[in-house]
């Protein structure tokens, strides 16, 4: 699983869309993608030890295109946003997404190994929070089966619609 590089934000934002996004909403489709590209420029790396985006990128021969995204975020937060209880613990893993066709090969659950080394190995955390969609079924399984288990929260799962799941780290070796 190779990091990425800033070129390829505008690949990602286009995972995002695919993704995350239901066709319904593709009338508004080139201004959300924007607003993900934003966000994702806006949060991108550049070589922050404790906060790192992997993507995967299939051999070569099967497609250039980048088919699985994650961002793993361990930054501390300042006291204001700690304050307000509505992001998650960190380091956590977001924007966990894999192109439908890639789907169901194992990508997802390479992506969430390569955050737990990366977790462990470069942050130095024995844990890793994930937040996920309450219908996300899918992936609740495949997390729950990695060890990921419910966390309470003040406002995930109470004031929206998303879970947030824990793993204890401390058996990854470093």
């Amino acid at each position: 699983i190779p990091l990425w590089y800033f070129a390829d934000l505008p690949k990602v934002s286009s995972l995002m869309m695919e993704g995350f996004y239901e066709k319904k909403v593709i009338i508004m489709g080139q201004l959300m993608q924007l607003a993900e590209l934003n966000r994702l420029q806006m949060n991108f790396s550049y070589g922050d030890t404790l906060h790192e985006m992997f993507v995967v990128i299939p051999k070569y021969g099967e497609t250039s295109d980048i088919v699985g995204f994650c961002d793993v975020d361990g930054r501390p937060m300042s006291q204001k946003l700690k304050d307000t209880n509505k992001y998650p613990p960190r380091p956590y893993l977001s924007d966990l997404v894999v192109r439908k066709d890639w789907r169901r090969k194992g990508i997802a659950s390479r992506l969430v190994k390569t955050s737990e080394v990366f977790v462990v190995e470069s942050m130095g955390e024995e844990r890793l929070f994930i937040r996920v969609e309450q219908d996300n079924q899918a992936a609740i399984l495949m997390y729950n089966r990695m060890g990921y288990v419910p966390e309470d929260h003040p406002v995930f799962g109470v004031e929206d619609t998303t879970i947030l799941l824990r793993r204890d780290l401390t058996n990854i070796a470093n």
